[in-house]
């Protein structure tokens, strides 16, 4: 990543996510193979309903506030170890993600976002 602070120069991190403690296959939370099918009008239309994952992907998202671990939780902790470290709200990127954690799994994430509801 590259990054600045208080109007400094630009400077260049390397990103490990194991480092962080996140052991995922992919870097993204992959769709579920048990989407419902549609069927498609041309090559380009999606194959599955779209609204059954938007479905999927906010149970997900909802599980993660919660604290459930998966990709949607490592998600979660990596952006946020990033932003945090960016902003100079943690030291490292370790003490960020161990941050985001400590947030996720007392319930504070999910108690924010649903006062926000």
């Amino acid at each position: 990543m590259f990054y600045y602070r208080d109007k400094g120069e630009e400077q260049q991190r390397d990103l490990d996510p194991v480092s962080l403690g996140i052991k995922q296959e992919t870097r993204a939370v992959t769709l579920p193979k048990d989407l419902p099918q549609v069927e498609q009008a041309d090559n380009i239309a999606n194959p599955f309903n779209a609204d059954a994952a938007a479905e999927r992907a906010a149970q997900a998202g909802m599980a993660a506030l919660k604290g459930e671990k998966g990709p949607a939780y490592d998600s979660l902790v990596y952006a946020g170890a990033i932003t945090l470290f960016h902003l100079g709200r943690a030291d490292s990127l370790e003490a960020g993600a161990e941050q985001i954690r400590n947030v996720l799994d007392s319930g504070q994430a999910l108690a924010h976002f649903e006062a926000g509801q």
